[in-house]
């Protein structure tokens, strides 16, 4: 499923499913080089992984959310954001839900 910001006003609360699934991605626009996705993530921890060739943004917009970076834990509430830099071992996770926006060039 996408929804196209460019095309539009897209309310990104609305636009993920709410059927009570732990994780749900929806990509909301592209530019030339980073893609947007709005992600809602309840109860559930991302798996360890590493993108060799791009930057990872986090936004919170509801819910808070901790961004594990190798030996550091970042704590994001909401209107906070976090950027992992390429090469860099990482993961999101989540008690209770959360609404991020996410950003990268994947």
């Amino acid at each position: 499923m996408t929804a196209d910001a460019s095309a539009g006003v897209v309310d990104l609360g609305a636009v993920l499913p709410a059927d009570g699934r732990t994780w749900a991605s929806l990509v909301v626009g592209k530019s030339e080089v980073r893609t947007f996705r709005v992600r809602r993530m309840r109860d559930v921890a991302a798996d360890w992984h590493m993108h060799d060739a791009a930057d990872e943004g986090f936004l919170v917009l509801s819910g808070e959310v901790v961004i594990d970076v190798e030996d550091e834990s970042r704590h994001l509430g909401p209107q906070q954001m976090t950027i992992v830099p390429a090469g860099r071992r990482h993961r999101a996770r989540v008690q209770g839900e959360a609404l991020l926006l996410v950003f990268d060039a994947l």
